[in-house]
């Protein structure tokens, strides 16, 4: 084999690896979509879950009935 059979030979070699590494790099990237996704939605639940359990932890606010003072 000669040389510039190697060469060619290796030049395909790179060609399938970028394709390899690109259909990788699509796989990533939809990956990181779902995941920012899951922690944005998880971040409002977390959210909306806190306020409420605040809410119903604080104790209630109570007046006491006015009271009349006899002359």
């Amino acid at each position: 084999m000669k040389s510039f059979e190697f060469a060619e030979a290796h030049l395909v070699n790179v060609q399938q690896e970028i394709q390899r590494l690109t259909q990788q790099k699509t796989q990533i990237e939809q990956e990181i979509e779902r995941m920012q996704q899951f922690l944005q939605e998880s971040a409002q639940q977390l959210q909306q879950d806190k306020a409420s359990y605040e809410s119903l932890s604080q104790p209630a606010v109570q007046t006491e009935p006015a009271t009349t003072v006899p002359y």
